[in-house]
């Protein structure tokens, strides 16, 4: 096998880890993991942070190489797109109780400022 022919293998098997990853991680989303999300996520960065150090072979790339990039990658993105959506719900969801504590909190402040006065 030529050199270009393993960077392509190489780039194209991290590929499908990071797709494997992406997939764990939408399940969690889906069942509402967020623990094991961020887990699976942190080892995701992992693998993405290999692929970034693969020598990506430009026009050495045969066409069904090329082909099965592209399809790896948008089931990554994909993926991602699913994990947003349930992420963000999970995200509004936090965003509305912090709100909702800090209120309290300013209230519980004024009401114990005002009953010492």
């Amino acid at each position: 096998m030529a050199r270009s022919e393993d960077q392509a293998v190489a780039v194209l098997a991290q590929l499908q880890l990071i797709v494997l990853s992406s997939k764990q991680m939408q399940a969690y989303a889906e069942a509402e993991e967020w623990d094991r999300l961020i887990s699976e996520d942190v080892r995701r960065l992992q693998l993405q942070a290999v692929l970034q150090s693969c020598a990506w072979p430009d026009d050495s790339w045969q066409a069904r190489e090329r082909e099965r990039a592209t399809d790896l990658l948008q089931q990554i993105l994909a993926c991602n797109a699913a994990i947003e959506l349930h992420a963000g719900a999970w995200r509004d969801e936090l965003r509305s109780i912090l709100a909702e504590a800090r209120i309290s909190t300013r209230v519980s402040s004024a009401y114990a400022s005002n009953s010492g006065a």
